[in-house]
């Protein structure tokens, strides 16, 4: 469950652009993984996604991918998508996007399947050769969606407030593969102290099954949990819970 990191931009010592794929270590610390690619961008996104619904998490690249003067000049913008290979943990590429300056994995045709919406220019300078394009994921898996957690307890130690809950489960990923949502309110469904609004493909609270808030007001929330995938699909919230906190007066 431990996250690992993902980087490129223009390295500065080698004079060129890179792309860094990091294990994180049990103690914290990260080192190169095996399995690295060819492929780097300045000025670009990256973002992380199971695309093939193999509980894998895979990626897609976007920038700059031909640049000079440190990297202020860019010539040439792309797009790579690869997929994480289940046997020998190397990233298979699987797309290429000629122009793209961003993309990012969300399901337009709402099959719960990750689709890539890409824009960006085909010519650095040319207003007509821009573009804002969808890609459509012809995976013909079935993903359903995850179950919410159960067992929600909340409790407060002094001005702390801690929720905790248990894991939730899912057709594809293992529960150390799951990431949740969590949304507080003072009011039943509400939203006042934390919002259940979240982007496609992420979450607020990420793998932990624990949130802790410092000095919170007294008074009752309304409070409740979902899961979150490795495709970004979201589950029904769980069961809603409350918690009381009382009013703490000075002793005289």
């Amino acid at each position: 469950g431990d996250l690992d990191l993902i980087t490129t931009g223009w390295n500065k010592i080698d004079g060129k652009l890179v792309t860094y794929i990091l294990e994180n270590e049990p103690l914290g610390t990260f080192s190169l993984a095996s399995g690295q690619i060819d492929f780097a961008v300045a000025h670009g996104t990256i973002d992380v996604i199971d695309f093939n619904l193999d509980g894998l998490k895979d990626l897609v690249i976007a920038g700059a991918d031909s640049v000079t003067n440190y990297a202020e000049t860019v010539h040439s913008l792309s797009a790579k998508v690869y997929v994480k290979n289940p046997v020998n943990g190397n990233y298979n590429f699987v797309k290429h996007i000629r122009g793209a300056r961003t993309a990012r994995f969300v399901d337009i045709d709402h099959d719960r399947i990750p689709d890539i919406i890409a824009s960006g220019t085909t010519e650095i300078g040319n207003a007509d050769s821009t573009f804002s394009n969808v890609y459509l994921n012809t995976h013909t898996g079935v993903n359903d969606s995850p179950d919410p957690p159960d067992a929600l307890t909340a409790f407060a130690v002094s001005t702390r407030a801690i929720f905790t809950w248990g894991s939730g489960s899912d057709d594809i990923d293992e529960p150390a593969g799951l990431s949740y949502n969590i949304r507080i309110g003072t009011s039943p469904g509400g939203n006042q102290l934390m919002s259940s609004s979240v982007p496609y493909n992420s979450s607020n609270v990420g793998q932990k099954l624990i949130r802790e808030f410092n000095e919170i007001p007294h008074g009752t929330y309304y409070w409740a949990v979902q899961t979150v995938d490795g495709s970004g699909n979201i589950s029904e919230w769980s069961q809603e819970d409350t918690l009381f906190i009382a009013r703490l007066v000075a002793s005289t």
